[in-house]
């Protein structure tokens, strides 16, 4: 497969992945007050003064249940790379990091069982850093081992996140 396929397999991946999040919105009338483009996605921004845990859980898992859909359909329709860049995407995605929806999800969860909102951004925070230190040593020994530098690329990436990233 080319660059320019890979490409566009991700590129198909995140738009299934936001649409997921943007229909799961749209079904719950969950208001939308903004979006922004993120590396490995769009941030949307939404209401949820008025809902439950229940709708921000539905919404975060929606965006991963449509990327696995995406790839079952592109299956069935013999594109694998299509397939697996949306599996890909869709198992990044649930890494429990404050930015990704593994960490909206985790979150969400720990609100539910009755955990204080500052107690929970706090434990996200240092979790995301435990993790993603923990992804960038391992994307350093593969990248030794002459394997693709994407891990330790995408780790870098996600360190700088929760360094310097106070928004999301």
């Amino acid at each position: 497969m080319q660059t320019l396929e890979y490409l566009f397999a991700v590129i198909t991946a995140l738009a299934v992945h936001e649409l997921g999040h943007l229909f799961m919105m749209l079904i719950l009338k969950v208001k939308i007050y903004s979006a922004r483009t993120r590396f490995w996605g769009v941030l949307i921004g939404a209401d949820y003064s008025k809902s439950s845990y229940v709708k921000e859980l539905l919404v975060s898992i929606s965006g991963i249940l449509a990327n696995i859909l995406g790839a079952h359909i592109f299956f069935l329709l013999k594109q694998s790379e299509y397939a697996y860049a949306m599996l890909a995407y869709g198992l990044f995605n649930l890494l429990p990091l404050y930015f990704l929806d593994g960490g909206d999800i985790l979150r969400t969860l720990l609100l539910i069982i009755g955990m204080s909102e500052s107690t929970v951004y706090k434990l996200m925070r240092r979790l995301s850093v435990i993790i993603s230190i923990f992804i960038w040593i391992v994307a350093i020994y593969f990248a030794m081992k002459g394997a693709s530098i994407t891990l330790l690329l995408t780790s870098v990436y996600m360190i700088s996140v929760c360094f310097f990233d106070k928004t999301a």
